[in-house]
């Protein structure tokens, strides 16, 4: 045993001698060498956090220290901070189910304003903080450079909302986290902020900041009811994040305008992998666009929305999805009107007979035709890329004779100068060409031309050449997808502003066709044959 530990243990007991305490054995007893010094749910009270924080700080090699449910108050906090202040490993900091307030808060505040704060993970669950207390830790943010998760959920942010209300000087938690991450200081990547009460202007506020934040990956606002305006302006927002990958909602109160505000959103956000809409009322209009969205995503998002109230009319949501041959007139400057512009444009990009007519943004022309991105590689993961970086790989040995030898020699692990089964399918793996063993079994039935049960070298490069065009075919519906742009440039996708008025007209081009046909027959064809 060290002499650090040997210190800290006698200073803890001397401590606890002193202030006429029992000493408990699992606070100091350490069965093994650890980096986490975990605390949590002993419930010792304020004198004994004031003997641990004489003692701490001489704990060597400490990098995460849990504190949380010990009924721990600004009587001993302020004393805990200040000595895990002196600790320079410490990265993980847990002081959840405790009571902060105002000189335990200043403490942390102090804490996390030095630029040579070394967390990376602080979490600060039902710890009471307020509005107050909220907005002066977050003030101290702006110099901190290392902390990368925040937990604040089940606190009190945004009871001050309807105090706020035509105050300037009072600021709700919300609103100093809007302005906090949009800023050039935020550096968070993890951001919970479950059970509060986020609502209203904060919760607005919030929700269009998620739109310039660029950091985030991870955002929990479940259990807030934010409301249906905020749930429109959060769809709105995501359409402009390409950093947010996953985004927890439930329990907001988010109607069924709100729920098609997000759903549009999160299908034009390429980076999104996980959304929950659960236990939301979204209505039947929410429902029918949930699973819309879900068949055009696919494998790309997680999106869930379990118990929610799928059977309420909300009678705000005048787009129905199934109805779209109509007339539009879309103010922009409104989040539900501009997602029902996405959404139209996507909807039409896509489908083979469906036109936009008379088409004008204020009163001005606007030609929109049918063309093709390739942007959507830019957001692809780890494993996505790999798949199609082997599928390129498949496409260049396919007309490359000594790539393809080459893939061939690395796969042959034993030497024998044939492939068995294994070793097929983990050359198919490697180039991206994943198939399950139904299907190596085919492919083995046509390619083993002699029946041996394994693949020669010219039976390999057959095999590539016949799969180049499967690959074209699935690299193509990875990486493209359809869109609507000018016709003066049909590289670039159209965005709707968020200004101004959009009009146009959803018409049947097949339907149109037919009835320009029939339109001739009557009026050319039928008089000529009376002629005659």
């Amino acid at each position: 045993m060290s002499m650090l530990f040997i210190h800290y243990y006698v200073l803890y007991t001397i401590g606890c001698i002193r202030e006429n305490l029992f000493p408990m054995p699992n606070l100091i007893i350490r069965k093994r060498y650890s980096t986490t010094l975990n605390l949590n749910h002993y419930g010792f009270g304020d004198k004994m956090g004031c003997v641990l924080a004489e003692c701490l700080k001489d704990l060597p090699h400490i990098e995460a220290v849990n504190l949380a449910d010990n009924n721990l108050t600004d009587d001993s906090l302020k004393y805990l901070i200040q000595a895990i202040m002196c600790i320079p490993s410490l990265q993980d900091l847990n002081l959840s189910r405790n009571k902060i307030d105002g000189e335990s808060s200043d403490a942390l505040a102090e804490y996390v304003s030095d630029p040579n704060c070394p967390l990376i993970t602080l979490t600060l669950q039902s710890a009471d903080v307020d509005d107050g207390e909220a907005d002066r830790f977050i003030q101290c943010l702006i110099s901190n450079g290392k902390l990368l998760e925040l937990d604040l959920s089940s606190n009190l942010l945004g009871t001050a909302e309807v105090a706020s209300t035509g105050d300037a000087t009072i600021k709700t938690g919300g609103a100093s986290i809007a302005e906090f991450i949009v800023s050039n200081y935020c550096r968070l990547e993890v951001l919970k902020l479950a059970w509060n009460s986020i609502r209203l202007n904060s919760a607005i506020k919030l929700s269009q900041a998620i739109a310039f934040n660029s950091t985030i990956t991870f955002l929990d606002l479940g259990n807030n009811g934010m409301g249906w305006e905020a749930g429109e302006m959060l769809g709105d927002a995501i359409m402009e994040n390409r950093t947010l990958k996953t985004l927890l909602v439930p329990g907001n109160s988010f109607t069924s305008t709100a729920c098609l505000s997000i759903c549009i959103g999160v299908i034009e956000n390429l980076a999104m992998k996980h959304m929950s809409l659960n236990e939301n009322p979204i209505g039947v209009d929410g429902a029918k666009m949930i699973m819309q969205t879900s068949m055009v995503l696919g494998s790309r998002v997680l999106l869930t929305a379990a118990n929610c109230n799928t059977v309420t009319i909300d009678e705000k949501c005048w787009y129905k999805p199934a109805q779209l041959l109509r007339e539009y007139e879309l103010q922009l400057d409104k989040p539900f009107d501009r997602a029902v512009a996405f959404h139209v444009l996507h909807t039409i990009a896509s489908h083979s007979t469906l036109v936009l007519d008379n088409v004008t943004y204020n009163g001005n022309k606007l030609r929109l035709a049918q063309a093709i991105s390739r942007d959507r590689e830019l957001f692809f993961d780890e494993e996505q890329k790999s798949i199609v970086s082997g599928l390129r790989l498949l496409q260049e040995a396919a007309s490359n004779v000594e790539l393809g030898t080459k893939l061939f020699y690395e796969a042959d692990e034993d030497n024998s100068g044939k492939l068995d089964k294994d070793e097929l399918k983990n050359v198919l793996d490697k180039i991206g060409f994943i198939v399950d063993d139904d299907k190596l079994n085919d492919l083995l039935a046509v390619f083993d031309v002699d029946g041996t049960g394994t693949v020669d070298l010219n039976e390999f490069l057959s095999l590539l050449k016949s799969q180049n065009r499967e690959a074209t075919i699935r690299i193509k519906e990875m990486v493209e997808y359809p869109i609507m742009a000018l016709t003066s440039d049909r590289t670039k996708r159209y965005i709707p502003p968020k200004t101004g008025i959009l009009k146009f007209n959803v018409v049947d081009g097949c339907k149109c066709y037919l009835e320009y046909v029939y339109i001739c027959y009557i009026y050319i064809c039928l008089p000529l044959l009376k002629i005659f």
